[in-house]
């Protein structure tokens, strides 16, 4: 793929963001998450519930991009520059994945997801040292 065409892919992503649906469910997952463990998740997202969808619609919308980005259709330092929104998400799930995949019987669930994260967390940490362990304070996490 051209550097050309990354950069297309990159504004699609960014355009489905812009969806009203999954902006609705973007401001659920970064604003009112706050689930500690998979029963407070459970409690707070119930199976068939508007806040269930939303975890859901992100996180697999994450999942999603991260599967297409891991196959080098975008450079992947450009793909990291310009979505930081990966490494917040990640950041508020990543305790409750483990738990998750053992609920779910997929040991799979979330895996291109957490691959691209650990990755950009590694770009991050090389090139602005600090900003992951002030990012985690002000998520509190």
């Amino acid at each position: 793929m051209s550097e050309y065409e990354g950069v297309q892919l990159i504004l699609q992503f960014y355009s489905l963001r812009r969806e009203s649906r999954l902006r609705e469910a973007r401001s659920f997952v970064l604003g009112r998450l706050k689930a500690r463990t998979v029963d407070e998740l459970n409690e707070l997202c119930p199976p068939g519930s508007e806040e269930d969808a939303s975890f859901r619609q992100v996180v697999s919308y994450w999942d999603m991009i991260s599967a297409i980005v891991k196959r080098d259709t975008v450079e992947k330092e450009l793909f990291f520059e310009t979505n930081s929104e990966i490494t917040v998400v990640w950041e508020k799930v990543k305790h409750l994945v483990p738990e998750l995949r053992v609920q779910f019987g997929n040991p799979a669930f979330l895996e291109s997801f957490e691959q691209l994260a650990k990755e950009r967390e590694v770009y991050l940490n090389a090139k602005v040292p600090g900003y992951l362990e002030a990012l985690r304070e002000r998520l509190g996490v």
